[in-house]
């Protein structure tokens, strides 16, 4: 079988010097993307990869479009593909210029990837890659860069496997499952594609022994990697495109049974292991075992003990969880968006505003209670929510477009056999990656992927000659010259436009995280402050001034608690009324940026209380109206009335404290939070006692709730009952043993007792539930001391004093 003859049929005569350097830079992209990171906790991961292949991408528009201009000419794309995404970005555009926020459909916080700034991007992707990836040797030369990633990813995760989770961390690898691509399960999907890639490559190529090996080392590699992340969803769509694929190889084996008579710009003439096509067997050995691999470990995920999927997890220490709404929550959702908003839904981008309002009442009772989901089940269904009818139907019709152009081309016959591999091998890679934006919520490099193998897919079309593009040539004629000018200039400027608006938000971004980082961890609040302050000022947005307000507020509490007896009740006066009136305009401002965010409200809420007990004028009626509004944009979480309780006991009326506590037990049952401080005002009514019967009879109906033994508990506990509460917290510790607040008052109970060991490995077991909290080792060191365990804790920290939990946590409910 003779070795195939290549030549490289473009040149710089016929390809400008721009189009090349833009074809080289979406090149390294694609190699780049899967494994960059910068090594900086000030640097948010995901976002650094949505920077990077934007400014990419971008770069490479600007580039192209004036290749164009130069040119005076242009080849139009006149293909379903193109014309229905032209439609998506069209109507996703309406759906954010009628959004109730417009900035934050339109581009957000700039990591996210549902705003219309990001579908720019990811069409961007398609069309660029669709433009330049024509020639066959540069879809080879694009495969090599994906097998390149693959084989660095798996190689950085052997060693972190091997070496632990602290090895090559960088400071922000910090858990065995944090990775290169995003969450876990990416990881799993990237590895999904390389495995589809690798057994297409190896059966419909004939390769040297050595690329050959090579080609099965990453197959297995990939194999091995899924079965690590052993995620379902992906396992049913490995199953479905390897039954695909098996069944197209045997129906169309003919395509592959000779050698290609078209040996020219195959692939690259350094390849000389590239041989011509060898005989497909009838059907495909490899997908048959990737079949039953699938099947294998789909049967093990609904057996009640998993014991494959457990053995695997225990051999590598690997344990994940990822949690979305259901497919029940998301239809719910959508439903009562489809009677409000049928026709542009709520706008993108905006979700998590819909799943506040329509959340199911089991989801409280759950730990994720308080997560605000910003997707549904998946991406397809969630833009039902966010774009409407008329944006659900064009991505479906979008979809079909691509499942059409595959179906009628890959189904007629062809002469040129690696342009059949090519076209084989991207339309498949596409449908299964689309196949995640259907079920799943792919992060940035996954969604990247997808559109740019579609590109590529369109690409290969376009180089077999089954599409054929229009020549548009403005250069003779003047109005044709004048409106193609026009265009190409218009979106020169709005894609520069766009590049200096993702910079912008990156840029303040860093500063937003050294802000974090400077309050957090180093509890620097000046730095803090400053950082905040420089993330504002290049990019306006409501997470900062809400960061801003809570960095005034500690500096409130601090003036209001702290002051040298030597500073003048007039200085005093002066720097509060100066502070507060700073603090004042950030919570407006995040309100006025965007009045749909709860959290907004929350914000101006919590300025308001904060001066309440100062007797200030207006303060109170503030302070409700502003939770108030949160609760109207929030109305299912309990922490809403909790808040409101906090308010009516900040203004000395306990009886509304105890409604708004009644009522957010009604939403939450096992709400810890709520219980304590209804603990906290009944020990102040004086009545203990009667709270205890009360609690007492619902031990008997729940007797299997740790909420209800830990209320009864903290109730004994307060009553200075240590041995009642130490019975009644070991039932709450037995039910849920990782509830860290039972274990915090049961061992304050054992010192009461004279415990001290059983105290310690309490507060022990604490730590490493909490390793952030701060309070925990000053009690662990004073016991171990022999002193009461508030020692040297400021007064207003015991827990009697406090109206809020000592350990920030959920109580996990079996």
């Amino acid at each position: 079988m003779e070795k195939l003859k290549v030549r490289i049929e473009e040149s710089l005569d016929k390809v400008s010097l721009l189009e090349n350097i833009a074809y080289y830079i979406l090149l390294a992209t694609a190699f780049l993307l899967p494994i960059f990171f910068i090594p900086s906790s000030s640097f948010q991961f995901q976002f650094s990869k949505v920077v990077f292949v934007s400014f990419a991408v971008l770069i490479s528009c600007v580039l192209w479009l004036i290749a164009r201009l130069k040119d005076g000419r242009y080849l139009l794309p006149n293909n379903l593909v193109f014309l229905l995404s032209g439609v998506v970005l069209v109507i996703t555009l309406l759906a954010t210029l009628f959004s109730p926020s417009i900035h934050t459909s339109f581009i957000g916080q700039g990591s996210e990837v549902g705003t219309w700034a990001s579908l720019v991007v990811l069409f961007a992707v398609l069309f660029m890659f669709s433009a330049l990836f024509r020639p066959k040797e540069r879809v080879f030369y694009l495969y090599l860069a994906l097998f390149a990633s693959c084989f660095l990813i798996v190689g950085f995760h052997a060693l972190r496997f091997a070496f632990g989770a602290s090895f090559l961390s960088f400071g922000i690898f910090t858990d065995i499952t944090s990775n290169l691509i995003g969450k876990w399960n990416d990881l799993g999907i990237f590895f999904g594609l390389v495995t589809l890639l690798s057994l297409m490559t190896i059966e419909l190529v004939q390769l040297s022994k050595a690329f050959r090996t090579l080609l099965w080392v990453v197959l297995v590699l990939s194999i091995i990697s899924l079965s690590i992340v052993n995620f379902p969803t992906l396992w049913y769509s490995l199953a479905f495109f390897s039954l695909l694929y098996f069944v197209y190889a045997y129906a169309y084996k003919k395509d592959f049974s000779v050698p290609s008579q078209n040996t020219d710009s195959l692939v690259p003439s350094s390849v000389e292991s590239v041989r011509v096509w060898k005989k497909v067997k009838k059907g495909s050995v490899v997908a048959a075992v990737l079949i039953v691999i699938s099947i294998v470990f789909l049967i093990d995920y609904y057996t009640p003990n998993r014991n494959l999927g457990t053995w695997v997890s225990k051999q590598f220490q690997v344990s994940n969880l990822e949690v979305r709404p259901n497919v029940s929550s998301t239809v719910a959702v959508g439903k009562s968006v489809l009677k409000s908003d049928p026709v542009f839904g709520v706008g993108p981008n905006r979700f998590v505003n819909e799943w506040l309002k329509n959340k199911p009442d089991g989801v409280n009772q759950s730990v994720f209670w308080n997560t605000d989901f910003a997707s549904g089940i998946g991406l397809l269904p969630t833009q039902l929510v966010t774009t409407g009818i008329l944006g659900f139907l064009s991505w479906i019709l979008l979809m079909l477009s691509i499942m059409y152009l595959g179906v009628r081309y890959l189904l007629t016959p062809m002469n040129d056999k690696l342009g059949r591999y090519l076209s084989v091998s991207s339309f498949f890679a596409s449908l299964f990656l689309w196949s995640f934006f259907v079920f799943y919520i792919p992060s940035t490099v996954i969604l990247v992927l997808t559109f740019l193998f579609t590109g590529v897919f369109v690409a290969s079309l376009y180089n077999e000659r089954l599409l054929k593009p229009k020549t548009v040539s403005f250069g003779d004629e003047p109005k044709v010259g004048f409106v193609s000018v026009l265009v190409l200039t218009v979106l020169l400027i709005g894609v520069a436009t766009l590049t200096f608006a993702f910079g912008q938000k990156f840029l303040s971004s860093i500063f937003f995280q050294k802000a974090l980082i400077a309050l957090n961890v180093s509890g620097d609040i000046t730095l803090a402050e400053k950082h905040s302050r420089r993330a504002l000022a290049i990019s306006s947005s409501d997470l900062y001034d809400r960061l801003l307000v809570e960095i005034n507020l500690n500096k409130l509490n601090t003036l209001l608690s702290s002051t040298a007896a030597d500073v003048s009740a007039e200085t005093v006066r002066t720097e509060f009324q100066s502070l507060m009136g700073e603090t004042l305009q950030y919570a407006r401002n995040a309100v006025d940026f965007d009045r749909t965010d709860y959290q907004n409200w929350i914000s101006l809420g919590r300025v308001y209380e904060a001066v309440v007990p100062l007797k200030i004028e207006g303060a109170y009626d503030n302070a409700k109206s502003a939770y108030g509004e949160a609760l109207t944009l929030n109305p299912r979480s309990p922490e809403m009335h909790l808040m409101q309780a906090r308010l009516e006991i900040a203004n000395g009326d306990q009886k509304k404290a105890r409604e708004e506590i009644t009522a957010a037990l009604a939403l939450k049952q096992n709400y810890t939070e709520a219980i304590f401080l209804l603990s906290q005002i009944q020990m102040d009514a004086g009545q203990t006692r009667e709270a205890i019967a009360s609690v007492e009879s619902a031990a008997v109906l729940a007797p299997n709730d740790p909420t209800v033994f830990f209320q009864l508990g903290l109730l004994k506990y307060n009553n200075r009952d240590y041995r009642g509460a130490v019975e009644e917290l070991e039932r709450s510790v037995l039910l849920a043993p990782t509830y860290s607040n039972a274990k915090y008052f049961l061992g304050l109970s054992y010192d009461k007792l004279g415990r001290e060991e059983d105290a310690l490995t309490q507060f022990n077991d604490i730590k490493v539930l909490n390793p952030n909290n701060t309070e925990v080792p000053i009690i662990i060191e004073n016991i171990k001391a022999g002193r009461d365990p508030f020692a040297s804790i400021n007064t207003s920290e015991r827990p009697d004093q406090r109206d809020t939990l000592p350990v920030e946590e959920t109580p996990i409910t079996p």
